[in-house]
C-alpha cells in the first residue's frame, strides 16, 4: 500500500509521458473486474484518463448510487514504473467496493482485513466502510474512505 501512496504522490509531480496509455489497464483488466463486481446490468460511468476531468464520470456514479442503480467507474493515475488505477463498483445488493490496480502487482501482506487480491495479484478489492458514505474527493474523484485513511483511495490522497 505504501507503494501506491508513493505512486500517487509521484503522479502529481511528473507530467504524463507520451504513449503511456497502453498496457494491462487499457487492455481491459480493470474494466472487466469492475463490470464483474457490479453486474451485467450496471451502468458504465466511464474510465477517466490521466489528466482528464473526472466530473462527468463522478457525477454519473453519484447519480446511479443515489438511485440505487449498479454502476462502475475507473480513474487512471500516472506513475513512473507501472500503471495504476482506482475505481468503484456498486452492485444491485448494495455492496460498494473500491478497486486498486497496479500493473506491477501487490504482495498479499499488504492486504487489509476484508480485502482480497485478484487478477494475478494486480487488483485489490476492498469493501467500503459501513454505512457507505460515497462522495467526491477534493480532486473530483469518488471516495468512500475517511480522510485519515492513508491509501490511494482515501479522500486525502485521491
Amino acid at each position: 500500500m505504501q507503494r501506491l501512496i508513493l505512486a500517487f504522490i509521484v503522479s502529481t509531480v511528473f507530467p504524463v509521458l507520451p504513449g503511456s496509455s497502453s498496457g494491462p489497464i487499457q487492455s481491459g483488466v480493470m474494466e472487466t473486474r469492475s463490470r464483474k463486481l457490479a453486474g451485467a446490468e450496471a451502468i458504465d460511468c466511464g474510465a477517466v484518463q490521466i489528466k482528464q476531468d473526472p466530473a462527468s464520470a463522478t457525477s454519473c456514479a453519484l447519480n446511479a448510487f443515489a438511485n440505487k442503480r449498479p454502476f462502475y467507474v475507473r480513474y487512471y493515475v500516472h506513475n513512473i514504473d507501472s500503471e495504476v488505477a482506482g475505481g468503484f463498483a456498486y452492485d444491485k445488493k448494495g455492496n460498494l467496493s473500491a478497486l486498486v490496480f497496479d500493473s506491477a502487482g501487490f504482495a498479499a501482506e499488504s492486504l487489509r482485513k476484508g480485502s482480497r487480491l485478484v487478477d494475478r495479484r494486480h487488483i485489490i478489492i476492498e469493501p467500503c466502510p459501513q454505512p457507505i458514505a460515497l462522495r467526491k474527493s477534493r480532486r473530483g474523484r469518488l471516495t468512500c474512505f475517511p480522510i485519515s485513511r492513508r491509501n490511494l483511495m482515501s479522500a486525502e490522497w485521491w
